[in-house]
């Protein structure tokens, strides 16, 4: 992994720790009991093969030197919702770890089978490509759970038509 990369993984954990961090003491006067972080992994970060960085996207890792820190984990339960996590994540000033923050937000509330807060998530992600990757990504669950007027809703957003075209073909096919 070049020094570049790196530095570009760092750069990006320490901003959105930053933006955590700054949100929480912007809300802690006035409701502190829903102060809530954005879920941000580092899992699109390439592996070395001298584990510089570790490949599990619950942890964060500079070098073989620093002991590895797990990422706090961020529920649906814990959280009472996706709403919180979407609010923190706008409020990020750096248009790719937004980005990141919300299609992980997104990709959690599809999981979570809260399409319509994955749907809101995915619809502020100002990346086309990511836009696109997560709304692929709450079409084909939906389509899963046999919810194929939100697959098609999903669709309906993605930016770049070839994508739209796969996805909708995808979902014709069922």
């Amino acid at each position: 992994m070049s020094i570049l990369n790196k530095s570009a993984a760092v750069a990006t954990i320490i901003g959105t720790f930053i933006a955590a961090v700054a949100l929480i003491y912007q809300l802690s006067d006035d409701e502190p009991s829903v102060v809530q972080v954005a879920h941000v992994t580092v899992e699109s970060l390439p592996s070395s093969s001298n584990n510089q960085l570790d490949s599990n996207p619950n942890t964060v890792a500079a070098s073989n030197s620093v002991s590895k820190a797990p990422l706090p984990q961020v529920t649906s339960q814990s959280t009472g919702g996706f709403e919180s996590r979407i609010e923190a994540a706008m409020l990020m000033n750096v248009y790719s770890n937004k980005s990141q923050a919300l299609q992980g937000i997104s990709r959690d509330a599809s999981d979570a089978g809260e399409y319509n807060s994955a749907i809101r998530a995915a619809r502020e992600i100002e990346i086309y490509s990511s836009k696109d990757e997560a709304l692929a990504y709450i079409a084909r669950k939906a389509l899963v759970a046999g919810k194929k007027n939100i697959a098609i809703e999903a669709a309906k957003l993605m930016e770049i038509y070839s994508n739209k075209d796969a996805v909708l073909s995808e979902i014709a096919a069922k």
